[in-house]
């Protein structure tokens, strides 16, 4: 519970603020950690970063999946009651 309102903040503040973060030797691990994966993702323009901690937060949204299956019938018996 702490982890997921530690990242909902973090992923609401801007640069400075990020910045501020990372360089304050008070901030615990978990922030530098966040800090930094989010520095990284805006550097390479990626949005893996969010993503994953969105998905920890709020979890994973629901995915469809299309499902394609052949079926082949080889023997079909009937019982009449005889």
């Amino acid at each position: 519970a702490e982890a997921s309102k530690t990242i909902e903040a973090m992923l609401a503040m801007n640069l400075v603020e990020l910045k501020e973060m990372f360089e304050n030797p008070n901030s615990t691990i978990l922030e530098k950690t966040i800090a930094a994966a989010l520095k990284r993702s805006l550097e390479k323009g990626s949005l893996y970063s969010i993503d994953t901690l969105l998905s920890r937060t709020h979890g994973k949204p629901t995915e469809m999946v299309d499902v394609k299956q052949e079926l082949t019938v080889t023997e079909i018996k009937a019982d009449f009651g005889n």
